[in-house]
């Protein structure tokens, strides 16, 4: 109901859809502007004014800009401030104070507002660097920056080809093939906007290759090649090496030894009835395949001795 009264009382200047402040306290929206383009509002809420109440608007070494009398106002109330002094000029772009000066309550408040009409900087990147063609790799980053040194940044935002403008937040990457038209600007807390002569900054650049395909990971065989068991050694067999287990498994034949084992076998002579001994060598081992050992490699100096006593056997045998 109190609202809605003084909504009515209130001079035409003010923005009813602006909370109030505290009473006797000020604020000013927006906090920053361009004093060739905009202005400022200066709200604040009087409570009890009977005495004299000021707005000042100070330099940031407390110089004296501009004084605007409030006083017997009451309630929710607002000012403009253009950026101009007392005589009507425009001020340096800097950090001024309003001031609020309440002298019946004895009180004051302030608050701070930017004057800057510089457009900010905004500068760009790419991640990787132009092939010999001029073209660029595939996956390449774009990266915005932006700089104001007056009421600082607010936004960047760009755009690709024909596609809606949007926020800019992190490094945009270009992973496909073709040409590229990229705008983008800044715009800083006084709205001012980085534009060239006018207009928005353009980029334009060519994405040439392919995407780099990722390693295909080698496959675990399911399960290793078994070798074949040994073969167990016996009397007549002789060991063949075990198999190994390969693409293509090889056989490989055994060597005959190089000495056999000899055992005499004594035999009958059939020529005159007698039990006549004589001897034969006889290889003592087998070979694998069922072979007989080919004789030749029978020790020449061991024959000749059974040669010799077989003969003198017989000679003692005859004499008898």
């Amino acid at each position: 109901m109190v609202v809605a009264l003084l909504a009515l009382i209130a001079p035409a200047n003010v923005i009813a859809s602006t909370p109030a402040p505290l009473p006797n306290t000020i604020t000013a929206s927006p906090a920053a502007f361009n004093d060739n383009t905009g202005q400022t509002n200066i709200y604040y809420n009087l409570n009890n004014n009977n005495g004299s109440t000021t707005i000042d608007i100070l330099g940031s070494n407390g110089v004296h800009i501009k004084t605007t009398d409030v006083s017997k106002q009451t309630g929710f109330q607002s000012q403009t401030w253009d950026g101009t002094d007392d005589k009507g000029n425009k001020v340096p772009e800097g950090t001024y104070s309003a001031t609020l000066t309440v002298t019946t309550d004895k009180t004051t408040s302030s608050c701070n507002i930017v004057v800057d009409n510089t457009p900010p900087v905004t500068t760009y990147s790419l991640s990787k660097s132009k092939k010999p063609d001029s073209s660029y790799p595939m996956g390449v980053k774009l990266t915005l920056e932006a700089t104001d040194s007056g009421s600082g940044i607010s936004g960047i935002s760009y755009k690709i080809n024909s596609e809606e403008w949007q926020s800019y937040g992190t490094p945009v990457a270009f992973n496909s093939a073709g040409t590229y038209t990229v705008a983008y600007r800044s715009v800083d807390n006084a709205n001012n906007t980085d534009t060239a002569n006018g207009n928005d900054h353009i980029l334009q650049f060519t994405i040439t290759g392919s995407a780099t395909a990722s390693p295909t990971p080698l496959s675990t065989p399911s399960s290793m090649p078994t070798a074949m068991p040994c073969a167990t050694p016996n009397a007549t067999q002789t060991i063949e090496p075990c198999a190994t287990p390969d693409a293509t498994m090889t056989t490989m034949e055994t060597p005959l030894p190089t000495q056999r084992d000899v055992t005499a076998t004594p035999s009958t002579d059939a020529t005159n009835g007698d039990q006549s001994q004589s001897y034969q060598a006889t290889p003592s081992a087998t070979l694998a395949n069922g072979k007989k050992p080919v004789n030749r490699t029978l020790n020449t100096g061991i024959i000749s001795v059974i040669t010799i006593v077989s003969a003198v056997v017989l000679m003692f045998l005859r004499r008898r």
